[in-house]
């Protein structure tokens, strides 16, 4: 293409307005400023009266005027049309450019012409995105009295596609600042959740604590907590808020907040879940539904009573005799399914070398690539094959799992608590 076009006592050819456009698009960061830029541009390069752009939005499918170059404000302001609505409209609508070289001699002589603008020879061309129509292009009027010309269509059709690529850098760019705000707000909810897990387990010389905690993303809706209790006993409570990301983490720390609540105003374990059951089954949200073990350690450390909210069984291993046996306790229900649901207590003895073990499902349930999962029978395998202190069968858990899932991401998140009788 050779054609040229006249800016004030400059002649450009195509290739020079392209070389323009590439300089204001490399030059300029704000959107807006480019978009107004090249709209300047346009008209100066093009030699026309005026030159707008108009882009779709997509709420009410109207076209709507985003950047604009001799327009008054209050038209710019104000502007609507819908797709086949006019000449912007009839461009939008069927996706082609169009050349009206007479205004006076075409079917849009009745809607063309306003009290402000009088229009004579227009060039309108569609701006698309991956076949999509987004917007509209429009040109008015030669200055030197001449009409839109093919050549004059193929450079607008020409800056319409680096208009494109701007609006799609712009959408790229909000999107990659979205992310960054998201990310500094995950970090933020993962230290505020971190906050309400404890840093550390109590420590007692006849009776050892480990735990480890891991989410599926930056937060999770596991927790474990440790809730002190009259007389020098303390109750555990493991549990699994039913979803994933930031809500069902948000309300993990919520339930949390029950259950050291409901630990403040009970003497004894008996009515803990069954208190933080009745404020879960209030709430009116799908994401009122928690499993949770809640195990009371006796001031002596000699004995172990088990409450069981529809969380998975603990085990009891006793490393000296090799003996496993999963601590099937009578389950209620999951909190949050009936607020009238009871918890019945069972009572273990603990004896040297026993290691009481409670997990969430995100262990059992960890898949390798070939979809297989951990199960049960690995996690007791990796049990039986244990003996030492209660971090390291903890770590050897999470070795196992991670080892079978073969660097494969998590999916849920993963948590295992171990108390030992040395």
């Amino acid at each position: 293409m050779t054609n040229t076009a006249s800016t004030g006592t400059e002649t450009l050819s195509f290739t020079d307005i392209l070389r323009k456009v590439g300089e204001i698009v490399a030059s300029l960061d704000e959107t807006d400023k480019v978009l107004n830029a090249l709209m300047n541009l346009v008209t100066r390069a093009m030699n026309v009266d005026r030159c707008s752009l108009m882009l779709i939005d997509p709420r009410t499918e109207e076209l709507r005027i985003r950047a604009a170059h001799r327009l008054a404000p209050d038209v710019i302001r104000t502007y609507r049309a819908r797709p086949g609505e006019g000449i912007a409209g009839w461009v939008a609508q069927h996706g082609r450019p169009l050349l009206i070289k007479d205004l006076d001699d075409s079917p849009f002589a009745s809607g063309g012409r306003s009290a402000n603008y009088k229009n004579r020879s227009l060039l309108s061309v569609p701006l698309k995105y991956r076949g999509n129509v987004i917007g509209v292009l429009n040109v008015n009027n030669k200055l030197d009295d001449e009409v839109f010309s093919e050549e004059d269509e193929g450079v607008l059709t020409a800056v319409a596609h680096f208009v494109v690529s701007i609006l799609e850098r712009a959408k790229l760019r909000d999107l990659a600042s979205q992310k960054r705000k998201i990310d500094a707000d995950l970090e933020l909810a993962q230290a505020t959740q971190d906050a309400f897990i404890p840093d550390a387990l109590p420590c007692w010389e006849d009776l050892e604590l480990a735990a480890y905690r891991r989410s599926a993303g930056k937060v999770a809706g596991d927790f474990h907590d440790m809730l002190p209790l009259g007389g020098g006993g303390a109750s555990l409570v493991v549990g699994d808020v039913c979803g994933k990301g930031i809500a069902s983490a948000l309300y993990m720390a919520r339930v949390m907040g029950y259950f050291r609540a409901a630990s403040d105003m009970h003497e004894s374990p008996d009515g803990v879940l069954a208190a933080v059951n009745k404020l879960v089954a209030g709430e009116s949200t799908s994401l009122a539904f928690v499993t949770a073990c809640l195990v009371s350690v006796s001031p002596d450390r000699s004995a172990l009573s088990l409450y069981n909210a529809g969380h998975p069984a603990p085990y009891l291993f006793n490393e000296r005799t090799g003996t496993l046996r999963v601590v099937k306790s009578e389950q209620g229900y999951p909190l949050g399914v009936d607020a009238n649901s009871l918890y019945n207590r069972d009572t273990l003895s603990l004896a040297s070398g026993d290691n009481l073990v409670l997990y969430t499902d995100g262990i059992t349930e960890a898949a390798n690539a070939a979809g297989e999962r951990f199960g049960t029978d690995r996690l007791e395998d990796t049990l039986i094959a244990h003996q030492g202190p209660a971090a390291e069968m903890v770590g050897r858990i999470v070795a196992s799992v991670r080892d079978f899932a073969s660097g494969r991401p998590r999916t849920d998140d993963q948590t295992v608590v171990v108390l030992r009788k040395p």
